[in-house]
């Protein structure tokens, strides 16, 4: 962080460096641990993700997962989670938290070629800012463990990153200062698909990340989307909003378990590892007793919500959180080395509860 902020009180810069670790409770479509839930009423799907024996959020409301590694963490806020997924191409709206950990900022730079009197090379920014790489991969292995541990098609966050140039500005910051309704939230999305943009409710508004896989996020370039929110578009998003969108740089991460849990034998516990070992001291800096707990915590609830709505629950998800549980990510490494097939896929699963 910079000195001056350094400086400041905490609440002052708070809102500056904290990115958004988004995740749900309701697990996935597809994965088959309570497969069907999804279709289930609001209310139901409200009452399983905000049971309070089985939470992110600890007694100061903060995320465990960022807070129990030291990561200083701003309380999490609730959303509307948005995700489709490729097996089923049907859109779920979920109820949804926004972790906050503070994650620093760096400016890239570039030689100028020329020296300073004591024969340093003069270093210039480039325009660009962006999260510094520990922040970064700590972001990655937190959503990527979470999404593991609750049974999620994929982890994700972002963060928005004030400071950069126009040439870097290719996301899109709808800051409405209140949580938006999930019609807002749902309408905003639709609009964001259409453009070239993902959509993510931050608790406070609305992110819309630029998709480099689609042609229109392929060929954005920040000073024409800065003519876009002068235009139709911007007008568009305001009159759902209600707030002037701003264009900006909105990093992010992703990491899909999707096909991984349609696979099973222990596909996903290898995926996870291939993103957790990019960071070892990262790993273990998050893999802490709080969130060990949380897996303990969502067998019980899994299992209890399986019997009360008639849902398959995983054996192979449930026994992988039990190790996980009470012998940390070594434990499930040694699991995944003795036993590398991990039980059953999600189509045998599948096939058996609709038989």
């Amino acid at each position: 962080m910079n000195p001056e902020d350094v400086a400041t009180h905490f609440g002052s810069y708070l809102d500056k460096y904290a990115a958004n670790a988004t995740h749900e409770q309701v697990p996935g479509a597809g994965t088959g641990q309570l497969e069907g839930i999804v279709d289930a009423s609001a209310a139901e799907r409200a009452n399983f993700s905000n049971d309070p024996n089985v939470t992110w959020m600890d007694e100061r409301g903060r995320d465990k997962m960022y807070a129990g590694s030291g990561m200083a963490t701003a309380q999490s806020r609730p959303a509307t989670g948005i995700f489709t997924p490729k097996g089923t191409n049907k859109t779920e709206f979920n109820p949804m938290e926004v972790a906050r950990p503070l994650a620093s900022r760096v400016t890239e730079k570039y030689d100028s070629g020329k020296v300073d009197k004591k024969g340093n090379p003069i270093m210039k920014p480039t325009g660009e800012v962006r999260l510094g790489d520990w922040d970064r991969e700590l972001l990655d292995s937190g959503e990527a463990l979470r999404a593991f541990i609750d049974a999620q098609n994929a982890g994700a966050w972002n963060a928005e990153l004030p400071g950069n140039s126009a040439k870097f500005q290719k996301g899109v910051a709808v800051d409405m200062g209140k949580r938006p309704s999930a019609d807002v939230v749902a309408e905003l999305n639709d609009l964001a698909l259409s453009e070239g943009f993902f959509a993510s409710d931050t608790g406070a508004g609305v992110n819309f990340i630029n998709d480099l896989y689609s042609p229109k996020g392929k060929s954005r370039e920040g000073k024409d989307l800065g003519k876009d929110l002068r235009g139709s578009f911007g007008k568009k998003i305001q009159e759902i909003s209600g707030v002037k969108p701003v264009r900006s740089n909105i990093e992010s991460g992703f990491r899909d378990f999707e096909k991984e849990w349609t696979q099973g034998k222990g596909a996903a516990t290898r995926k996870l590892f291939e993103t957790l070992d990019t960071n070892p001291t990262a790993a273990a800096q998050l893999d802490s007793p709080q969130v060990r707990q949380k897996a303990l915590d969502n067998i019980k609830r899994d299992a209890d919500y399986g019997e009360k709505m008639g849902l398959p629950v995983r054996e192979d998800i449930q026994h992988t959180r039990r190790i996980y549980g009470e012998e940390g990510l070594e434990g499930l490494r040694r699991e995944l080395e003795l036993n590398p097939d991990l039980l059953a896929s999600a189509q045998e699963v599948l096939a058996e509860a609709y038989s």
